[in-house]
């Protein structure tokens, strides 16, 4: 994974190049498990990945774009473990292997699993919330006076 590469489309790769290197019935779930652990970028999510117990494709995709989000925040709150945000890119939707999105960490409207707005504020440039929560007031020119 690189640095600034999202989870998913890391998790994506990973995937395919495994259901292309194994016939069906040579797969091993444990070997896909260590190779995405082994090459997953923030140890914090290395770690929680290694003791999750995750047992299909489907859940290693949810547990794991859940877990980056959640380590994100931490991140971003001060109580995260890690030390820089690498691998911690966020992810706006992932394709279960039915191909219909499935909601991740931030939605339609730029929220996050938190509740949390992730961008910047188009009226004073401030990340985490939205214009229309902007609490800076506006300002007023000559014909509002």
């Amino acid at each position: 994974q690189g640095r600034k590469e999202g989870i998913s489309s890391y998790l994506s790769a990973k995937i395919a190049l495994w259901q292309l290197a194994y016939p069906e019935a040579e797969r091993s779930f444990s070997t896909l498990m260590d190779e995405i652990i082994a090459g997953t970028a923030n140890r914090v999510v290395k770690r929680r990945l290694r003791y999750a117990e995750i047992t299909n494709v489907p859940e290693l995709r949810r547990q794991a774009v859940r877990m980056v989000a959640a380590e994100r925040q931490c991140y971003r709150e001060g109580t995260s473990e890690s030390t820089s945000m690498d691998g911690l890119a966020a992810t706006t939707h992932i394709k279960n292997e039915q191909y219909s999105e499935d909601d991740m960490d931030v939605d339609e409207e730029g929220m996050n699993a938190m509740g949390r707005f992730e961008g910047n504020c188009r009226k004073c440039g401030t990340y985490g919330h939205k214009a229309s929560d902007c609490r800076k007031s506006k300002v007023k020119t000559g014909s509002d006076a």
